[in-house]
C-alpha cells in the first residue's frame, strides 16, 4: 500500500520556479520513492541526537530529493506513517545545507553511517549493503506509538493529492498554473475544527490559528452554501488575504457563498446600518487625528498621548455598552470604579485628569461633526438592540486582541441563538490598544442564553 505524501509548502513553491524537465523527473523520483521501486541505492544518514533519518534520492545525475519517513496521527488518534518532501536540490552540492533545514539539531550533530550510493544500481550493491537499506526502511515503516506527532512543529506541510502524484499531466498542470495544495491539518486543528460550540482559540503567530477559522467556515458552507457567515478582523489586509486563502482553501469563487462575507469591524458596522436604513455620516478620524491636537492641552506634557489614547479608545469609550446617544463615555464614577486589572496603567489617581481629556477629545470631534471607529461601533449597538438584524449562523473573529470591549459586544448580538463563535488571538501580537483579555470574554461567552439542541 502506498504511503500518503505531503511536501514542504517552500519546496512546492520552488518547484513552481523550475522548468518543466526537471519538475518531470522530480515527480518520478517522488513516484518511485511512493511505490517502494528503488532501483538506485538510496542513501540513509543516521545522525546522532536526532530521531529522523533522512532518505536521499536521485532525481538525476546532479540533483538530489530529501525526504523522511514522518509519524503522525489522523483525528482518530490512529498512528500512521507518511512520506515527508523535505527539500529538493538542483545541485548535489547543497545537500548538506539543506539537510540542516529540516531539523535545527542538525547543526551539532555527525553524520555515522553512510550506506548504499545513489550512482550504483541497488543490484550491483553487496549482499551486506543490499540487508542494510532493507533493514533501515523496516526500521522506517515501524510505527512507534510513543513518538509525539512530528508534523505539529510549526511547518506548513501541503498534501500531494492522489491525482496529481498519479497523473504527469495533472502534475505539470499543478506546477505551471501555480496552483495552493491543500494545507495538511494537524489532529489538534482538525479536532478545533469539528467541535461544536463557541472557541477560544490562542496562539503565537504562524501557528494556523487563521486556517483553522477557515476550515471552519467551510465546514459550516459545505453543510449548508446558504447559510449566514462572517469572517471578521481589525486589519484590512488580513480581511483580504484571508479572503483569498479561503478562495484556495474552497476550490470555489466567493459568490458561490451568498451568505459569506469577509469584512473589518468597521466595515461591519457600516454595513448593518446601511442594511437597517440608517447612515453614518461623520467621517472617522483616529489616534493620528488625535495625536495631531493633543498638544493644545495643558495636561499634555505630563501624559504621553499613546497612553491617553488606549486609556479612551479601550476603556473610557470602549467599554461603554449602554446610552450612547446620552453620552459616549463611560461616567467618571464608573470610571473611577474599575479595577486596577481593568486600567492596570494608569493609576486612580490620575483617573480624573485622564477623564478630563476624553471629555476634551470627545467634545473637540463632535465640534467638528468628526468621529472615530468607537463611535460607530456605539451606534450600530444601539441600533441592533432597537431593531432586528438577521443573526450569523458562524462569525470567525481573528486577531481579537485588537477589538474593545464594545465591538466584541456587538459580534455577540449578531450571532444567532445556536450559531457559533470561533475567536482567534494573542495578545502578544495587539497592534491597536483595546483592553481585551481573554478571561473577560470567557465570561461574557458563558452568560449566553442556552443554546437549543
Amino acid at each position: 500500500m502506498n504511503l500518503p505524501v505531503v511536501v514542504r509548502k517552500e519546496v512546492w513553491i520552488y518547484l513552481q520556479s523550475q522548468n518543466s524537465d526537471f519538475t518531470k523527473e522530480v515527480r518520478q523520483s517522488i513516484d518511485k520513492i511512493q511505490k517502494g521501486q528503488f532501483d538506485f541505492g538510496l542513501r540513509v544518514k543516521k545522525l546522532k541526537g536526532v530521531s529522523l533519518r533522512v532518505w536521499e534520492a536521485r532525481i538525476n545525475k546532479a540533483s538530489r530529493l530529501l525526504f523522511t519517513y514522518r509519524q503522525s496521527h489522523d483525528t482518530n488518534a490512529v498512528f500512521k506513517k507518511v512520506i515527508a518532501v523535505e527539500a529538493v536540490c538542483k545541485e548535489h552540492d547543497d545537500v548538506s545545507s539543506q539537510a540542516r533545514n529540516i531539523d535545527r539539531n542538525w547543526y551539532e550533530v555527525e553524520e555515522l553511517e553512510t550506506l548504499g550510493s545513489l550512482d550504483i544500481e541497488y543490484g550491483l550493491l553487496s549482499i551486506d549493503e543490499q540487508e542494510k537499506i532493507y533493514s533501515c526502511e523496516i526500521e522506517e515503516l515501524e510505527v512507534r506509538a510513543e513518538l509525539t506527532d512530528e508534523l505539529l512543529a510549526n511547518i506548513q506541510w501541503l498534501i500531494l493529492e492522489p491525482e496529481i502524484i498519479e497523473s504527469e499531466q495533472e502534475w505539470q498542470k499543478a506546477i505551471e498554473s501555480g496552483a495552493d495544495l491543500r494545507l495538511r491539518l494537524t489532529p489538534d486543528e482538525s479536532n478545533v475544527i469539528n467541535t461544536n460550540g463557541n472557541i477560544l482559540l490562542s496562539g503565537n503567530a504562524g501557528t494556523g490559528k487563521t486556517t483553522v477559522g477557515l476550515y471552519r467556515l467551510a465546514k459550516v458552507l459545505q453543510a449548508n452554501n446558504n447559510a449566514k457567515c462572517l469572517y471578521v478582523a481589525y486589519n484590512p489586509i488580513l480581511v483580504q488575504e484571508s479572503k483569498e486563502q479561503f478562495k484556495k482553501l474552497s476550490g470555489n469563487d466567493i459568490q458561490c457563498f451568498p451568505g459569506l462575507e469577509f469584512l473589518t469591524i468597521r466595515d461591519l458596522c457600516s454595513q448593518v446600518l446601511k442594511d437597517l436604513g440608517k447612515n453614518f455620516d461623520r467621517q472617522i478620524v483616529d489616534y493620528s487625528y488625535f495625536y495631531q491636537h493633543y498638544s493644545q492641552q495643558t495636561q499634555s506634557k505630563k501624559y504621553p498621548p499613546s497612553l491617553v489614547w488606549n486609556e479612551i479608545r479601550s476603556i473610557i469609550k470602549g467599554a461603554k455598552l449602554t446610552d450612547p446617544h446620552n453620552s459616549h463615555l463611560l461616567s467618571l464614577s464608573e470610571y473611577e470604579d474599575l479595577g486596577g486589572k481593568r486600567s492596570e496603567i494608569i493609576q486612580k489617581s490620575d483617573r480624573p485628569e485622564i477623564y478630563k481629556l476624553a471629555e476634551w477629545y470627545q467634545n473637540y470631534i463632535n465640534s467638528k461633526k468628526l468621529a472615530d471607529e468607537v463611535d460607530l461601533a456605539q451606534t450600530t449597538l444601539q441600533i441592533i438592540n432597537e431593531q432586528t438584524y438577521h443573526p450569523y449562523t458562524s462569525i470567525v473573529c481573528d486577531e481579537i486582541q485588537d477589538l474593545v470591549e464594545i465591538q466584541l459586544e456587538i459580534l455577540i448580538r449578531l450571532l444567532a441563538k445556536n450559531g457559533e463563535f470561533l475567536c482567534a488571538g494573542d495578545i502578544n501580537q495587539m497592534i491597536s490598544p483595546s483592553g481585551f483579555r481573554w478571561g473577560d470574554l470567557t465570561t461574557r461567552l458563558y452568560s449566553l442564553p442556552a443554546r437549543r439542541s
